[in-house]
């Protein structure tokens, strides 16, 4: 199991989430949690409380986390972020089929958009901002600026 699988795991067991994005692994006050829109401020607050409690170090250590690190940056991309329980990947075919539909489900449509990794997300205006929210820092912790 990933470290952003470990993570996204045990904050959904905490506060309803659409999923947890990660600037860097190795530095917790990167770490983004998108919240759904029934979560609580308790919840919220609680989830941020258990990202805050981490030591990033120490999970990269684990056994079952430093898989993560092992991964080439094409697994990890082809891998993807979770997303209402879809494994999203992120790679620059991706991300042109993305840039291409959003002016359509920003007008309205409902669209089902097939990954690299064959996954399968429908995409539409209520759910486009959450999807971007965590697909779009994923995508960019793979490019240095």
């Amino acid at each position: 199991m990933s470290i952003q699988e470990y993570v996204n795991d045990k904050v959904k067991t905490i506060a309803p989430i659409n999923g947890v994005s990660f600037g860097s692994l190795t530095d917790t006050a990167t770490w983004r949690i998108d919240y759904k829109a029934e979560a609580t401020q308790a919840e919220r607050d609680a989830g941020y409380a258990y990202i805050d409690s981490l030591d990033a170090a120490q999970l990269l250590a684990d056994d079952t986390s430093s898989q993560a690190l092992e991964k080439s940056r094409a697994e990890s991309m082809l891998e993807g972020v979770e997303f209402e329980g879809v494994m999203c990947s992120a790679l620059k075919e991706d991300q042109w089929g993305l840039s291409s539909v959003r002016a359509y489900v920003i007008a309205g449509s409902t669209i089902p958009f097939k990954f690299v990794n064959q996954n399968t997300i429908i995409l539409n205006s209520e759910n486009l901002a959450g999807f971007e929210a965590v697909w779009v820092p994923f995508r960019a912790s793979f490019f240095t600026v």
